[in-house]
Protein backbone atom coordinates (compact mmCIF):
# COMPACT_ATOMS: atom_id res chain seq x y z
CA UNK A 1 0.00 0.00 0.00
CA UNK A 2 1.40 3.26 -1.10
CA UNK A 3 0.08 6.42 0.83
CA UNK A 4 -0.37 9.47 -1.80
CA UNK A 5 -0.54 12.20 1.35
CA UNK A 6 0.22 15.37 -0.70
CA UNK A 7 -1.61 18.38 -0.88
CA UNK A 8 -3.43 18.30 -3.64
CA UNK A 9 -6.73 15.75 -3.78
CA UNK A 10 -7.19 15.44 -7.29
CA UNK A 11 -11.15 14.12 -6.42
CA UNK A 12 -11.55 18.20 -6.42
CA UNK A 13 -11.63 19.67 -9.53
CA UNK A 14 -12.66 17.49 -12.12
CA UNK A 15 -15.04 18.11 -14.76
CA UNK A 16 -18.98 17.97 -13.04
CA UNK A 17 -21.25 15.06 -14.78
CA UNK A 18 -23.78 15.68 -17.02
CA UNK A 19 -26.08 15.28 -14.73
CA UNK A 20 -26.20 16.53 -11.36
CA UNK A 21 -25.87 14.61 -8.20
CA UNK A 22 -26.44 17.01 -5.40
CA UNK A 23 -29.49 19.39 -5.05
CA UNK A 24 -30.41 22.36 -2.53
CA UNK A 25 -32.35 23.84 -1.52
CA UNK A 26 -35.63 21.48 -0.54
CA UNK A 27 -38.07 22.84 -2.47
CA UNK A 28 -40.00 22.18 -5.42
CA UNK A 29 -37.39 22.37 -8.51
CA UNK A 30 -35.26 19.93 -6.54
CA UNK A 31 -37.96 17.37 -5.92
CA UNK A 32 -38.87 17.72 -9.99
CA UNK A 33 -35.20 17.24 -10.51
CA UNK A 34 -35.36 13.77 -8.27
CA UNK A 35 -38.58 12.66 -9.93
CA UNK A 36 -36.83 12.99 -13.76
CA UNK A 37 -33.79 10.93 -11.95
CA UNK A 38 -35.87 8.44 -10.49
CA UNK A 39 -38.51 8.07 -14.29
CA UNK A 40 -35.30 7.96 -16.06
CA UNK A 41 -33.71 4.65 -14.83
CA UNK A 42 -36.95 3.07 -13.50
CA UNK A 43 -40.11 4.24 -16.00
CA UNK A 44 -42.52 5.32 -14.16
CA UNK A 45 -43.55 8.95 -11.76
CA UNK A 46 -45.90 6.50 -9.60
CA UNK A 47 -43.73 6.91 -6.10
CA UNK A 48 -45.79 4.76 -4.07
CA UNK A 49 -44.14 4.28 -0.49
CA UNK A 50 -42.54 0.85 0.14
CA UNK A 51 -40.92 -1.11 3.02
CA UNK A 52 -37.59 -2.61 2.51
CA UNK A 53 -34.93 -4.58 4.02
CA UNK A 54 -31.77 -3.71 5.15
CA UNK A 55 -29.64 -6.12 6.86
CA UNK A 56 -32.71 -7.65 8.08
CA UNK A 57 -34.51 -4.48 9.21
CA UNK A 58 -37.32 -2.92 7.61
CA UNK A 59 -37.61 1.04 7.01
CA UNK A 60 -40.08 2.80 5.00
CA UNK A 61 -38.66 3.94 1.48
CA UNK A 62 -40.28 6.58 -0.60
CA UNK A 63 -40.15 4.15 -3.81
CA UNK A 64 -38.11 1.46 -4.81
CA UNK A 65 -37.64 0.49 -8.53
CA UNK A 66 -35.07 -2.04 -10.14
CA UNK A 67 -32.17 0.34 -9.77
CA UNK A 68 -32.78 3.24 -7.90
CA UNK A 69 -34.02 3.55 -4.26
CA UNK A 70 -35.51 6.71 -2.83
CA UNK A 71 -35.11 6.95 1.10
CA UNK A 72 -35.47 9.95 3.23
CA UNK A 73 -32.28 10.83 5.66
CA UNK A 74 -34.22 10.22 8.79
CA UNK A 75 -35.03 6.79 8.11
CA UNK A 76 -31.22 5.77 6.75
CA UNK A 77 -29.18 8.19 9.21
CA UNK A 78 -31.08 9.74 11.59
CA UNK A 79 -33.07 6.42 12.59
CA UNK A 80 -30.30 4.08 14.48
CA UNK A 81 -28.66 2.17 11.48
CA UNK A 82 -25.16 0.42 11.18
CA UNK A 83 -22.76 0.00 8.44
CA UNK A 84 -24.34 -3.40 7.73
CA UNK A 85 -27.64 -1.70 6.30
CA UNK A 86 -25.84 0.25 3.94
CA UNK A 87 -23.75 -2.54 2.73
CA UNK A 88 -27.22 -4.67 2.20
CA UNK A 89 -28.53 -1.08 0.47
CA UNK A 90 -25.66 -1.47 -1.75
CA UNK A 91 -25.74 -4.91 -3.17
CA UNK A 92 -29.51 -4.54 -3.55
CA UNK A 93 -29.22 -1.30 -5.34
CA UNK A 94 -26.92 0.13 -8.10
CA UNK A 95 -27.97 4.17 -6.65
CA UNK A 96 -29.74 5.73 -4.13
CA UNK A 97 -31.83 9.05 -3.98
CA UNK A 98 -30.96 10.40 -0.14
CA UNK A 99 -33.74 12.87 0.46
CA UNK A 100 -34.43 15.26 2.88
CA UNK A 101 -31.02 15.40 4.61
CA UNK A 102 -31.88 18.75 6.83
CA UNK A 103 -28.44 20.74 8.57
CA UNK A 104 -29.30 20.51 12.14
CA UNK A 105 -29.18 16.90 12.02
CA UNK A 106 -25.97 16.43 10.65
CA UNK A 107 -24.66 18.00 13.84
CA UNK A 108 -25.34 14.84 15.91
CA UNK A 109 -22.40 12.47 15.87
CA UNK A 110 -23.84 9.23 15.59
CA UNK A 111 -25.70 10.60 12.61
CA UNK A 112 -22.96 12.42 10.70
CA UNK A 113 -21.38 8.87 11.33
CA UNK A 114 -23.89 7.01 9.60
CA UNK A 115 -23.70 9.90 6.71
CA UNK A 116 -20.38 9.14 6.14
CA UNK A 117 -20.77 5.39 6.30
CA UNK A 118 -22.98 5.23 3.87
CA UNK A 119 -20.98 7.47 1.46
CA UNK A 120 -17.86 5.22 1.96
CA UNK A 121 -19.83 2.10 1.33
CA UNK A 122 -21.36 3.27 -1.83
CA UNK A 123 -18.33 5.17 -3.30
CA UNK A 124 -16.34 1.63 -3.19
CA UNK A 125 -18.97 -0.31 -4.30
CA UNK A 126 -19.60 2.53 -7.17
CA UNK A 127 -22.90 2.80 -6.43
CA UNK A 128 -24.79 6.56 -7.56
CA UNK A 129 -25.93 9.02 -4.94
CA UNK A 130 -28.40 11.80 -5.43
CA UNK A 131 -28.23 14.04 -2.12
CA UNK A 132 -31.29 16.79 -2.05
CA UNK A 133 -30.38 18.73 1.05
CA UNK A 134 -31.76 22.35 2.72
CA UNK A 135 -28.07 23.47 2.19
CA UNK A 136 -25.67 22.71 0.02
CA UNK A 137 -24.30 18.93 1.04
CA UNK A 138 -20.65 20.19 1.18
CA UNK A 139 -21.47 23.22 3.25
CA UNK A 140 -23.52 21.46 5.55
CA UNK A 141 -20.63 19.01 6.50
CA UNK A 142 -17.47 21.84 5.97
CA UNK A 143 -16.45 22.31 9.86
CA UNK A 144 -18.02 19.83 11.27
CA UNK A 145 -16.63 18.29 14.26
CA UNK A 146 -17.71 14.64 15.49
CA UNK A 147 -16.43 12.36 12.81
CA UNK A 148 -13.49 10.26 11.94
CA UNK A 149 -11.77 11.88 8.43
CA UNK A 150 -14.68 13.97 7.12
CA UNK A 151 -12.11 15.18 4.35
CA UNK A 152 -12.13 11.82 3.31
CA UNK A 153 -16.05 12.46 2.57
CA UNK A 154 -16.14 15.47 1.26
CA UNK A 155 -13.20 14.64 -1.17
CA UNK A 156 -15.78 11.28 -2.19
CA UNK A 157 -18.75 13.28 -2.85
CA UNK A 158 -16.75 15.76 -4.94
CA UNK A 159 -15.22 12.71 -7.07
CA UNK A 160 -19.01 11.21 -7.12
CA UNK A 161 -20.36 14.11 -9.37
CA UNK A 162 -17.97 14.46 -11.54
CA UNK A 163 -17.82 13.20 -14.97
CA UNK A 164 -14.95 10.70 -14.05
CA UNK A 165 -16.69 8.74 -11.43
CA UNK A 166 -17.87 5.49 -13.15
CA UNK A 167 -20.45 4.12 -11.23
CA UNK A 168 -23.00 0.62 -11.91
CA UNK A 169 -26.13 2.98 -12.43
CA UNK A 170 -24.24 4.14 -15.49
CA UNK A 171 -24.37 0.80 -16.43
CA UNK A 172 -27.99 0.00 -16.53
CA UNK A 173 -30.87 0.56 -19.26
CA UNK A 174 -32.32 4.45 -19.20
CA UNK A 175 -36.14 4.03 -19.30
CA UNK A 176 -38.41 5.97 -21.24
CA UNK A 177 -41.95 6.06 -21.50
CA UNK A 178 -41.94 4.65 -24.67
CA UNK A 179 -39.85 1.54 -23.85
CA UNK A 180 -41.96 -1.59 -24.45
CA UNK A 181 -42.29 -3.35 -21.08
CA UNK A 182 -40.79 -6.60 -22.67
CA UNK A 183 -37.09 -4.54 -24.11
CA UNK A 184 -36.54 -4.31 -20.64
CA UNK A 185 -35.88 -7.54 -19.72
CA UNK A 186 -33.89 -8.26 -22.68
CA UNK A 187 -30.13 -7.66 -21.59
CA UNK A 188 -28.98 -6.52 -24.39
Amino acid sequence: MIHFDGARDYRFGGEQAQMPHFFAPLDAATREALLRIFVRYEGSETLDPVTVSAAGRPFVARAAGAALLWADFENLCVASRSHLDYLDLAEQWHGLILDNVRNEWLSTSHTLQRLIWLVDIFYDRKRALFIASDEPIETALSGLQGAHDLSRTLSRLADMQSRAYRNTLDGTREVSADTPADALDDPA
